[in-house]
């Protein structure tokens, strides 16, 4: 039915993918949404001219506002770790595509080469928190020799 030579094959292969994902998820999600969460009592009022749309963005935008005037350093933190999140997605994305694409290499050897880097990842995790509770490092020392390596 579908072959996965040249570009349309690959489009091809990816809408039958995308379709197989809906028809199975969609009704899980909908068995999840009405059999399992079921009814509860409502937490708080909704206030007088809000609706169930607008009370989301009115929240957010206190909590915004909250972090910019008592927690100033926790609302830096939490945007620092918005962008790195999105950044560390955005590298291991474009470095999967290039390392197939550009570099020719073969799907199997990539997840092999991922595979070892996180079982890389996992031991040295550990020693950094044998070496953060021996405290032989400061932890900005620590930070600097993590962001060098």
């Amino acid at each position: 039915l579908f072959t996965r030579e040249g570009p349309s094959g690959e489009v091809d292969l990816a809408r039958v993918g995308q379709v197989v994902a809906v028809v199975v998820g969609a009704p899980l999600m909908v068995l999840g949404m009405f059999r399992y969460l079921g009814r509860r009592p409502a937490l708080q009022e909704l206030p007088e001219g809000r609706s169930l749309w607008s009370i989301g963005f009115y929240r957010v935008a206190a909590t915004v506002k909250t972090l910019r005037t008592e927690f100033r350093t926790l609302g830096c933190f939490y945007l620092g770790y918005a962008f790195w999140e999105s950044a560390n997605t955005a590298v291991v994305s474009l470095t999967g595509a290039y390392v197939l694409e550009q570099l020719g290499m073969d799907a199997g050897d990539f997840i092999i080469i991922a595979l070892l880097f996180v079982l890389c990842a996992i031991p040295g995790a550990i020693t950094s928190i044998k070496i953060a509770d021996k405290e032989w490092l400061s932890l900005k020392a620590s930070v600097a020799g993590a962001l060098v390596l």
